[in-house]
C-alpha cells in the first residue's frame, strides 16, 4: 500500500517537474563582440587593420546588427505580467549591459539601430514594446544602481552569474541612449 501511494505521488509530481519552459539563446555574439577567450589585447600588426575597418563603417554597422538582433530577441523573450517575467527581464538586462559595455557606438548610432529595427519587430507578440523595454530598463536599473547584493541576487535567480557584472558607466550611457531612443526618457 505504501509502495502504491509512493508511486502514485511520483506520477502526479512528474508533470509538475516539466513546467519549466527553456528559455531562447541570446543572439550569438558577433565579431564586434569579443568572447572571454578573445579579450586578450589584439598584436600591435593588427591595429592598422581595427583602425580600417572602425573607418570604412564595418565596425559601426556590425554593432548596429547586433543590438538588432538582440532587440528581436528581448522581443520574443521578455513578457509582460507573467509568472518569471522580472527575471526574463532581468537576463535581457544583463545581456543588453554586456552588449552596451563593448559597443563604441554613440547616442546617434544607437537611435539609428533602434529606428531601423522597429519596422522589422515581431507584431505576432501582443505586449507593447514600450512596456517590454521598460521592464528591462527597470532591471538595468536595479543591476547598476548601489546595492550590490540585490543585483547579484537578481543574477543569480535569473540565471545570468556568468555576465559582465558589475558594467561601468560606459555600459550605462549606451543603454540610456537606447531608452532615450525607444522614448522612454
Amino acid at each position: 500500500m505504501k509502495k502504491l501511494l509512493l508511486i502514485s505521488l511520483l506520477c502526479l509530481a512528474l508533470p509538475l517537474s516539466a513546467c519549466g519552459k527553456a528559455a531562447p539563446a541570446a543572439p550569438a555574439q558577433t565579431a564586434a563582440e569579443p568572447t572571454a577567450a578573445e579579450e586578450a589585447p589584439a598584436p600591435a600588426d593588427a591595429a592598422p587593420a581595427q583602425a580600417a575597418a572602425a573607418e570604412d563603417g564595418s565596425d559601426e554597422s556590425a554593432q548596429q546588427a547586433a543590438l538588432g538582433e538582440l532587440l528581436g530577441w528581448m522581443r520574443d523573450y521578455v513578457t509582460i505580467g507573467t509568472a518569471g517575467s522580472s527575471l526574463r527581464a532581468a537576463a535581457a538586462a544583463a545581456e543588453l549591459l554586456d552588449w552596451a559595455d563593448g559597443c563604441t557606438l554613440d547616442a546617434a548610432g544607437v537611435a539609428a539601430a533602434y529606428e531601423a529595427w522597429v519596422p522589422t519587430m515581431n507584431p505576432d507578440i501582443p505586449a507593447d514594446f514600450a512596456e517590454q523595454l521598460g521592464a528591462v530598463d527597470f532591471s538595468v536599473r536595479m543591476l547598476t544602481g548601489e546595492d550590490t547584493e540585490q543585483a547579484a541576487m537578481l543574477l543569480a535567480d535569473a540565471g545570468c552569474e556568468d555576465c559582465g557584472y558589475p558594467w561601468d558607466e560606459h555600459a550605462l550611457s549606451v543603454t540610456e541612449a537606447l531608452m532615450q531612443a525607444a522614448g522612454l526618457r
